[in-house]
């Protein structure tokens, strides 16, 4: 259920309405949760106990939603990143797929934003083993940022450092070495 919830607060947030419809969304499934929670079980002191737990959290987690809207990337980073990293790869990937395909990023396809999203994709692709498909999102991230902010912005040397990764990975060390190289004159200067 609570998966639920999240993936309700992420539409929310990937959106770009109100979250007026955010509180009928979770009301209704946390309705279409409780029923079927009553037709299992017929401990009414323990369903009361959830009942009270969920309301509080669908109060919390509207109160929350704009304040999160604002700090998206930062909430998001930690839930993808937890994601992947305990190995659940298709739950991470449901994320970054709902912002990538998302109007938040759709008026920007090249923008900053984007470039965050395919950087996160890129990063739970490699995380499942996934390279030559975490090389197409790290690529595209590195050439966002690139035009945005040029090569000596700090998103930019990560992106050099992912996608670096991402190809020495795939057996590809010359040129994950020029990226290495590129990355350490941009952070060390000529030595």
């Amino acid at each position: 259920f609570d998966r639920t919830l999240q993936k309700i607060l992420y539409e929310a947030i990937a959106s770009d309405e109100d979250f007026e419809y955010l509180i009928e969304e979770m009301r209704e499934a946390a309705c279409e949760y409780f029923k079927k929670l009553l037709k299992s079980t017929r401990d009414f002191q323990s369903m009361a106990v959830y009942l009270k737990m969920w309301s509080e959290l669908l109060v919390r987690l509207v109160n929350d939603a704009q304040q999160l809207k604002d700090r998206y990337e930062e909430y998001i980073e930690g839930d993808v990143t937890y994601l992947a990293d305990c190995g659940q790869f298709n739950a991470a990937e449901e994320i970054v797929n709902l912002f990538l395909t998302s109007k938040l990023i759709a008026s920007e396809p090249n923008g900053v934003i984007h470039a965050y999203f395919d950087g996160k994709m890129g990063y739970v692709k490699h995380a499942a083993g996934k390279y030559h498909e975490a090389l197409e999102y790290d690529r595209a991230a590195y050439e966002k940022y690139l035009s945005a902010f040029g090569d000596e912005h700090l998103d930019t040397i990560y992106a050099m450092i992912d996608l670096a990764e991402t190809l020495r990975e795939l057996g590809r060390y010359d040129e994950a070495l020029q990226f290495q190289q590129q990355v350490f004159f941009q952070l060390f200067g000529q030595i």
